[in-house]
């Protein structure tokens, strides 16, 4: 699935890695500030929670925001062919002007 060129596919690639390396980097950050004394057990899990859901938060938004950008552009006039573009807006079923 992750090597194909599908909004799905680039959503695994670009979200999978993350939500395994986050937890990781914050955990081991949150040991390393109770080992040093900065703040104790509860406060360390609150903040590696906050920390969390703000990262996965933000990644997601970052990567809507993209795939939106990508459906713009493949569905903008300036992407489409030219014959496309110069094809009459009607419809077979719209009644004639009076």
């Amino acid at each position: 699935m992750a090597g194909r060129s599908r909004t799905g596919s680039l959503l695994v690639r670009r979200l999978l890695p993350a939500a395994v390396i986050v937890p990781v980097v914050l955990g081991l950050l949150r040991l390393e500030g109770e080992r040093a004394g900065l703040y104790g057990m509860t406060v360390g899990v609150a903040l590696m929670i906050a920390a969390n859901v703000l990262i996965t938060s933000s990644l997601i938004l970052w990567s809507a925001r993209m795939l939106d950008r990508l459906h713009e552009r493949k569905a903008s006039p300036s992407t489409l062919p030219s014959w496309i573009c110069r094809c009459p807006t009607w419809t077979a079923f719209s009644s004639p002007a009076p």
